[in-house]
């Protein structure tokens, strides 16, 4: 059973079309993009692993509870899901 699928191809293929029109068309202006705010590629990096540890550590949580383990505070897919919440949360 799969829950979700990540296309890599097309995501990639995204963040580098925007990678190259953020250098190509120099800095934005208010007159260019009025309500655009230009992220570095380095961010869009780590704010998508950030969340795909979020997504995984979630499915994997909910599997650690079907099949009836312990559940603390510290159980690996809750360590999983704090580390992505970090990372989102401090790019």
């Amino acid at each position: 059973m799969t829950l979700f699928v990540i296309n890599y191809k097309e995501f990639f293929r995204i963040i580098l079309r925007e990678y190259y029109l953020m250098n190509s068309l120099g800095p934005p202006s208010v007159l260019k993009f009025p309500s655009a705010i230009r992220i570095s590629l380095p961010i869009y990096f780590l704010l998508s692993v950030g969340v795909s540890l979020q997504i995984s550590g979630s499915n994997w949580d909910i599997v650690w509870h079907s099949v009836g383990n312990v559940e603390t505070f510290f159980t690996p897919p809750h360590l999983v899901i704090y580390s992505g919440v970090a990372l989102a949360v401090g790019t």
